[in-house]
C-alpha cells in the first residue's frame, strides 16, 4: 500500500473527513476545472483505495445506501449529487472498518504511542 492511500484512509477516519479528504486531494492531485469533476476524482479514489486495502463492502449494502430516501439524504439541507452520495458511502465504509482489518494498514506514530 502506498502513503497516498494511507493518507486517504487516514483522511475518512479523521474528525472531519470531507476537509481532510479534499487536502490531501489538493497536495498530491492537479486542480479540477470544477467541482463536480473534484468529485467524481475522490469518488474514483476512495473507490480504488477500498480495492487496494480489501475493505470488505457488500454491493447491496452500496446500492441501499446510493438510494435516496437513505439516512444521509434526509437531513441533507440541498439535494445531493450522485457523487456526493457515493461519496458519503465510501467514506463511510472506509471509516468504519476497523484498522486491523484493512490490508497493508500503518497506524500513525501518535497511536502506537497511545495505545502500546
Amino acid at each position: 500500500m502506498d502513503n497516498t492511500t494511507l493518507l486517504f484512509i487516514r483522511a475518512c477516519k479523521s474528525k472531519d473527513p470531507r476537509t481532510r479528504i479534499e487536502s490531501v486531494y489538493r497536495r498530491f492531485y492537479l486542480k479540477a476545472n470544477s467541482e463536480e469533476e473534484k468529485q467524481k476524482h475522490i469518488v474514483i479514489i476512495l473507490a480504488k483505495v477500498c480495492d487496494t486495502a480489501k475493505i470488505p463492502i457488500n454491493f447491496t449494502d452500496i446500492i441501499e445506501n446510493m438510494h435516496p430516501d437513505h439516512v444521509f439524504s434526509k437531513f441533507a439541507t440541498e439535494p445531493q449529487t450522485y457523487t456526493a452520495r457515493a461519496r458519503r458511502v465510501l467514506e463511510s465504509y472506509i471509516r468504519f472498518t476497523p484498522a486491523v482489518e484493512i490490508e497493508g494498514y500503518v497506524a500513525p506514530a501518535w497511536a502506537k504511542r497511545f495505545y502500546s
